[in-house]
């Protein structure tokens, strides 16, 4: 058992042996003073952390954070500094390697605050106007996004490609047919739309106006004159998905300046406004619209993002979370157990990019219990063998050679058929061989 007093109560980690689950929580102060015993039904924000694994040597929990933030655990070995100090070192052929985030309270004028990731992105959001969360495929990273953005007053979604313009991001001439004659008028893109409603909101937060042409006019009129109070109200996001996937430089272009939020409209230190090109438009981002792109970690090209981007965003990385998936089994397979021991081989072998996101389990945990065998084998047959196919293309030796119980891919790299119960079989002895 390991406990550590934090401000919100009595941190408890508990488990039991022999294929116990391992918990962890809080007691309040109050609950201590008032009870001669504690069982697991006292414990609050109740999380699994994992379970007891017998074939770990020694295994040791790393420690808790001073503000009872964070703690990571799993087969470690002890060392001694100089200072005498005791430290654990995580080794990093863990089978179980989980971080806790508590959720703390904090009083916010009339209401509370809950303090969690999206609070944490909100505020990174705010300092840098931009973000840019990145990861393998299926921790959820665009869900994240999503779901930060829930009560904006609006919310634009793009995907970057390779033929994904700047005409379409700012503005650009496009064909239109008037008195059966074809004319090219200059057409305003997603990025420069949801500025001027970000602005004009700023301006008149309670017009109740809705032509998109007269807000547009109104900011216009206050880019070119300063006539008008600016004021940052309301919250605009624009969700750009596989940011990397477009020729950045191409399609951003001279807007790429206006992201710092020192040149960002409404009195910053070095506030810019551009003319842009085919309207001859003045232009200007404000602060209370903010950018969220997205990209896969196992893409090559973020190696070669532009370094303009990159010094413009703020950069979160977004890693599997096997803690995500409960204390969920399966025909006695637990689901986090089976996700950090296919990524610990995954990550030995191929690096961290090529790790296998939570998401892909997400179809399992959202089906009736009676369903999820079918549900977990479709995701292992459709989804997770063949990319383990592909990760280990001509080297079948290596992943047998690092999960002894791996059975689902021959000696020629082919996928083996199984039945039902002879996959959840296949399953058990996977996540219990040595």
């Amino acid at each position: 058992m390991f406990t550590k007093f934090t401000e919100k109560g009595l941190f408890l980690l508990i488990g039991q042996f022999r294929g116990g689950y391992l918990y962890g929580g809080f007691v309040t102060y109050e609950d201590l003073l008032g009870k001669s015993s504690l069982k697991l039904e006292d414990i609050e924000d109740r999380t699994v952390f994992g379970r007891y694994n017998p074939e770990a040597v020694d295994p040791k929990f790393s420690g808790i954070s001073r503000n009872g933030n964070i703690l990571v655990l799993g087969k470690s070995s002890g060392k001694i500094s100089a200072s005498g100090r005791f430290y654990y070192y995580v080794r990093p052929d863990s089978n179980y390697l989980y971080s806790y985030v508590s959720t703390e309270t904090i009083q916010g004028g009339e209401e509370e605050v809950t303090y969690d990731q999206y609070t944490q992105l909100e505020e990174v959001l705010k300092r840098f106007g931009g973000i840019i969360l990145y990861g393998p495929p299926g921790t959820g990273k665009t869900k994240l996004a999503l779901d930060l953005s829930k009560g904006a007053d609006r919310v634009e979604v793009v995907t970057f490609h390779q033929s994904y313009s700047y005409e379409d991001f700012v503005e650009g001439f496009r064909p239109v047919e008037k008195d059966d004659k074809l004319i090219y008028v200059v057409e305003d893109g997603v990025l420069k739309r949801l500025a001027v409603e970000a602005i004009f909101h700023g301006l008149h937060p309670n017009s109740g106006e809705t032509d998109y042409e007269k807000k547009k006019e109104v900011v216009l009129n206050y880019l070119q004159t300063g006539n008008g109070t600016f004021k940052s109200r309301g919250k605009f996001y624009l969700i750009i998905d596989e940011i990397n996937r477009g020729n950045i430089s191409r399609i951003l272009g001279e807007v790429i300046t206006l992201i710092d939020p020192d040149k960002r409209l409404g009195g910053a230190e070095y506030e810019t406004r551009i003319t842009l090109p085919y309207s001859r438009e003045p232009f200007a981002l404000p602060p209370n619209l903010y950018i969220i792109g997205t990209m896969n970690s196992t893409d090559r090209s973020i190696a070669f993002l532009d370094m303009a981007l990159r010094r413009r965003f703020a950069f979160l990385e977004i890693l599997p979370r096997p803690e995500e998936l409960g204390d969920i089994e399966v025909g006695g397979v637990n689901l986090q157990h089976l996700l950090s021991t296919l990524n610990r081989v995954i990550e030995e072998e191929r690096g961290k990019d090529y790790t296998i996101g939570h998401g892909y389990f997400r179809e399992v945990i959202k089906a009736k219990p009676e369903e999820r065998a079918k549900a977990l084998k479709d995701v292992f047959y459709y989804k997770i063998l063949p990319l383990l196919q592909e990760y280990f293309y001509g080297n079948w030796e290596t992943i047998r050679r690092s999960l002894p119980g791996f059975g689902f891919i021959d000696e020629k790299g082919r996928i083996i058929e199984m039945d039902d119960d002879e996959f959840i079989e296949a399953l058990r002895k996977l996540v219990t061989e040595k």
